[in-house]
């Protein structure tokens, strides 16, 4: 439900799909996996017991699946931000020459420039002309521009 309002409201875009279509998938996926077992398990002549361990025993597995891919996505930002804390807290250890892209999977690297000041120089590369203004606003020497 949500992924669809998504979809219908939110036209943002990564490498030219709509960023909403894939939680839909996995939404769809994930009925399509429930009303599967559900089916399978009342074919079944469990007792009425053996039905709800089964039925809480997929729930649960399904649950922490969910959380296991939600903190795997925000786990590599998390690691980002924490590495360049570290360069910015410890000047003597910052690297001579840094090589960022421009599209991380949770956003822009020039979040990370807004709450950390990066001293080392940066060499973007990326297939997007359209942020190269902006590189050279935080401490860019280089733009690579990689053919699609």
């Amino acid at each position: 439900m949500v992924s669809t309002v998504g979809i219908l409201i939110d036209n943002r875009t990564l490498l030219g799909i709509n960023v909403w279509l894939k939680p839909l998938k996995f939404a769809i996926s994930g009925s399509i996996f429930t009303l599967t077992v559900g089916y399978i398990i009342r074919l079944y002549p469990y007792s009425r017991l053996k039905k709800n361990i089964i039925n809480n025993t997929v729930a649960v597995t399904m649950i922490i699946d969910v959380g296991i891919i939600v903190f795997r996505e925000h786990a590599a930002y998390v690691r980002i931000i924490i590495n360049l804390h570290y360069l910015a807290a410890a000047p003597g250890a910052a690297p001579d020459l840094a090589f960022m892209d421009i599209q991380l999977a949770n956003g822009l690297s020039f979040e990370i420039f807004q709450k950390i000041e990066v001293k080392s120089p940066i060499i973007f590369t990326t297939a997007f002309d359209q942020y190269a203004i902006q590189a050279f606003k935080v401490n860019s020497v280089d733009y690579l521009l990689k053919t699609n």
